[in-house]
């Protein structure tokens, strides 16, 4: 009995802190790229509503304060992007699926589910919409962009993900992400 209590008690308290597991200093630092990488979509006008783009933060119930944090991180730093107002709206996987349309062009993904991962980016890649992820290695699940922080910070592209999805970019991003 004592043993069942003592397992049961460290299982609901690594669950606690399952959002320290989200490197604040990275996550900063997206808040800061992947805006910026957003104005390198040439179609970017067509996917604003009411003069606003929006970024949907998806995210598992686990990670709602890494959300909500990278949400904060980004208004602090953009009110608008090029004459764009900005808007960062927060949703939960198992409430995406229920969407019948998307009403965000740009999607940030926080997740360890691979499974999930893939349904979802495939589905937001087919309706001709950019991915960005918190784990580089994300992009082996369908994700588009993501940041490798190594000893030097590069942003990484899948280049069959942004063929799939049709979306054009200024050629000048070319020129920073490392193409895998």
């Amino acid at each position: 009995m004592i043993f069942r209590t003592f397992i049961f008690l460290c299982l609901f308290l690594s669950s606690l802190y399952a959002d320290g597991v989200y490197d604040l200093n990275v996550l900063s630092l997206q808040a800061k790229v992947f805006p910026k990488v957003i104005l390198t979509d040439t179609d970017i006008a067509n996917k604003t509503s009411n003069n606003t783009i929006v970024i949907t933060v998806l995210y598992d119930k686990i990670d709602t304060q890494t959300a909500v944090q990278f949400q904060k991180m980004v208004q602090r730093n953009y009110k608008t992007l090029k004459g764009f107002d900005l808007s960062v709206r927060l949703s939960q996987y198992k409430n995406f699926s229920q969407q019948k349309k998307l009403s965000s062009a740009y999607f940030f993904l926080l997740t360890d589910n691979t499974k999930q991962l893939t349904s979802i980016a495939n589905e937001i890649t087919k309706e001709h919409r950019l991915t960005f992820c918190y784990d580089e290695d994300y992009l082996d699940y369908g994700v588009m962009m993501g940041l490798d922080i190594r000893e030097k910070v590069s942003l990484s592209l899948d280049l069959k993900t942004l063929k799939q999805s049709k979306i054009k970019l200024q050629n000048s991003i070319f020129k920073v992400v490392k193409i895998r």
